[in-house]
């Protein structure tokens, strides 16, 4: 079986344990699951403070669907089920299989204060809501602490942070997936193992990079983390960045249960340019650092942001994925014609391919 075929029979197993309940009470209930996502506050025009506030709204109730899920997917991935990987595959399992709940309205207190209450839109088919909101000025801080006004029982993410960034200085846009964490994207059972069935494991010296850069570019500077992860992986991402990587905005699709699949192999290209774009038009007169890997479309991508926005792309730097793909994929990835092709018109010092991480000190600091 081939690796699209092998995972699309993946998903259509699980797909299969997943109903799309009923459109829910606006209101938000106790046995709700509330993610109010980290964002970013940017200046417009006029000088107001706006950010885009991006909430998700699950029901809580799984039933038996993960439980029940977890030796089907331990057989698919060829892993014994101890009660540390069981206890795994349940948790990650629960985060894609809890039920999206649409027509849900969110309240948050901005800087916790009931002075400040933001209303969101009701949720889409998807559990989603996003909102542009105008935001009460703050002056001399870089964050702000809010949380959600929801009843006693309800789970989450009711606490978010967000970071004021000025309209100059410097920014990071950064992939997630084989760029700061092992993921294997390039192995189909090997990422679904990394997801499903491992603990999340930094790329050796990326967050001692990241730690440099952000010394070096001040903490005033936004960290944006952008991946084509399914948008249900919100917390185990939030978690390891978290735990490694300074604080930021992660931004993810949003790819729902309804034609998975299509969606799933649908191109990362247009997704990252779309995202881009729209930190573009937020810090437009910031100076930006982007990060990638090799593994996937990174080199392509951040190439043709910096043809777009020449005055605003500074420096792209590219890890290497080593040990991922098989030999004749990864030697292609990785060579020197590819970097070069996509490239090509771009001046030589705005861009640099590493093998590890401590090579990229030097290229930030000039």
């Amino acid at each position: 079986m081939t690796n699209g075929n092998w995972l699309e029979s993946f998903l259509e197993h699980l797909s299969q344990t997943f109903e799309i309940p009923p459109e829910a009470t606006r209101n938000i209930a106790v046995n709700d699951t509330v993610w109010a996502l980290d964002n970013t506050a940017y200046r417009t025009a006029e000088g107001k403070w706006q950010a885009r506030f991006d909430v998700v709204v699950f029901g809580q109730d799984t039933g038996n669907r993960v439980v029940s899920t977890v030796v089907d997917v331990a057989k698919m991935l060829n892993i014994g089920i101890s009660d540390g990987s069981r206890q795994l595959i349940i948790e990650r399992l629960g985060l894609l299989l809890q039920p999206a709940l649409q027509g849900k309205i969110v309240e948050i207190l901005f800087a916790a204060q009931k002075s400040s209450m933001l209303r969101t839109s009701p949720t889409g088919s998807s559990g989603i809501s996003s909102d542009i909101q105008d935001l009460p000025c703050f002056h001399g801080i870089h964050t702000v602490r809010s949380v959600v006004n929801a009843p006693s029982g309800a789970k989450g993410l009711l606490e978010m942070t967000t970071f004021f960034a000025e309209p100059e200085g410097w920014g990071i846009i950064s992939d997630i997936d084989d760029t700061i964490k092992v993921t294997q994207t390039a192995s189909v059972v090997g990422t679904l193992r990394e997801t499903f069935a491992a603990e999340p494991t930094p790329i050796e010296g990326m967050p001692e990079l990241y730690k440099y850069i952000q010394d070096l570019v001040t903490e005033s500077s936004p960290f944006f983390y952008v991946s084509a992860s399914p948008y249900t992986l919100y917390v185990f991402l939030h978690e390891f960045c978290k735990k490694y990587f300074p604080q930021g905005t992660i931004i993810l699709r949003d790819i729902c249960w309804n034609n998975l699949w299509s969606q799933i192999i649908a191109g990362t290209f247009a997704y990252k340019i779309d995202q881009i774009d729209q930190i573009f038009s937020w810090l437009p007169r910031r100076k930006m650092i982007c990060v990638g890997d090799s593994t996937q479309h990174d080199p392509e991508v951040y190439a043709q942001v910096c043809r777009k926005y020449p005055d605003w792309i500074k420096l792209i730097l590219i890890r290497k994925g080593t040990g991922i793909s098989t030999s004749s994929d990864e030697k292609q990835d990785n060579g020197l014609e590819r970097f070069e092709r996509a490239f090509h018109d771009i001046d030589n010092e705005r861009w640099f391919v590493f093998d590890m991480p401590e090579q990229c000190r030097q290229v930030v600091k000039r």
